[in-house]
């Protein structure tokens, strides 16, 4: 009597699987230099344009937008024209812009840059931002991927109970009340204007 044979598992074949869109394999030496992101087929670019968190893409010579995503267009208010026009640093404060320089002179290919920064909506209101950002290859530009998360309310409710903790050891080292009045109205003053609090 034949025995059954157990089935054998099928060898994977060498052959492209349709289904993806996978970039070209790189030059010998290249992926040494950095790492390369392309954003190739209907998929990539899908992902970066409708990711719900603001995304951009910016020149690392220039510091020059090449590409920003419907999530940045909406949260920042500048049209996707608008941000084609300015660099990374149109959207900072004067005051953070040194700090901004230093931070790109110091990263290479291979860093992940990941920090916490003040952003410049169109319309003038400043943000606190999360951002991450990874280099690329994109379209021949030496670029970083960049994702801005927005931490505005999170800087804000971390600042209003550090408040409250400076307050509450105020009032239990305060030797009377015009000194406990006097600590309140500074740290009340740091997170709004309270120039006629006491």
């Amino acid at each position: 009597m034949a025995r059954a044979r157990r089935p054998q598992p099928s060898m994977p074949r060498n052959e492209p699987d349709e289904r993806r869109d996978d970039p070209p394999s790189p030059e010998p030496g290249e992926a040494a230099r950095y790492p390369r992101v392309r954003f190739i087929g209907e998929t990539y670019r899908l992902l970066f344009e409708k990711n719900p968190l603001p995304m951009w893409v910016y020149d690392v010579k220039s510091l020059y937008f090449l590409a920003v995503n419907d999530a940045a267009v909406e949260r920042y208010g500048y049209s996707r024209n608008e941000f084609l026009r300015m660099t990374i640093k149109d959207i900072r404060p004067p005051s953070e812009v040194p700090r901004l320089t230093r931070e790109i002179e110091s990263l290479d290919s291979s860093t992940e840059s990941i920090g916490i920064w003040r952003h410049i909506k169109r319309d003038g209101t400043l943000i606190d931002v999360e951002v991450r950002g990874n280099e690329i290859d994109f379209d021949g530009h030496r670029a970083r991927l960049i994702l801005a998360l927005d931490i505005t309310e999170r800087v804000r409710a971390e600042r209003v109970q550090s408040a409250l903790y400076r307050i509450t050891q105020a009032a239990s080292t305060a030797e009377n009340l015009h000194e406990l009045f006097r600590s309140i109205h500074g740290i009340v003053g740091e997170l709004m204007p309270a120039k006629n609090f006491y």
